[in-house]
């Protein structure tokens, strides 16, 4: 009856409206399911601007809007989960020398600092890339020995 009693109050629906064979189910339910106000208010909501504004013939109408919010909730809530397991969304640190730099200038400095090969004849380019391939050498070295 607190449903009925809401809908009478705040949408100014008359008592032979709000008190049929289809809203008494579907408040009951509500209360079983302790929807909160605020919660019928967003289907509410959603349903009004779906509606052009209007004010639904009856609460009926509200169901699958609400619905579609606790579909939405539960999706979130499990994209949510799926974020929040050990180890998603996180970076592994990545060692100082597995680091090559962007700038051109600084990859023989940073090369020589990390026990690299210096670039000899090598275009900027090619030294990257060796780098890159050095780097990718020590990498799979150590994924062994930790592995191993």
């Amino acid at each position: 009856m607190q449903w009925a009693q809401f809908f009478i109050t705040e949408c100014g629906y008359p008592l032979h409206i709000v008190q049929t064979a289809k809203t008494i189910p579907l408040f009951a339910d509500w209360v079983r399911l302790g929807h909160s106000v605020g919660l019928i208010r967003q289907a509410m909501s959603a349903c009004h601007a779906w509606n052009g504004g209007r004010l639904p013939d009856s609460p009926v109408l509200y169901r699958k809007f609400l619905q579609s919010i606790l579909d939405e909730q539960k999706r979130l809530a499990e994209e949510s989960a799926f974020a929040d397991r050990p180890g998603a969304g996180r970076i592994r640190a990545i060692d100082e020398w597995a680091k090559v730099p962007k700038a051109d200038d600084d990859l023989w400095p940073w090369a020589k600092q990390h026990g690299y090969a210096g670039p000899g004849s090598k275009t900027y380019r090619q030294y990257r890339t060796f780098l890159n391939d050095e780097v990718e050498k020590r990498l799979r070295e150590r994924r062994r020995e930790v592995a191993g």
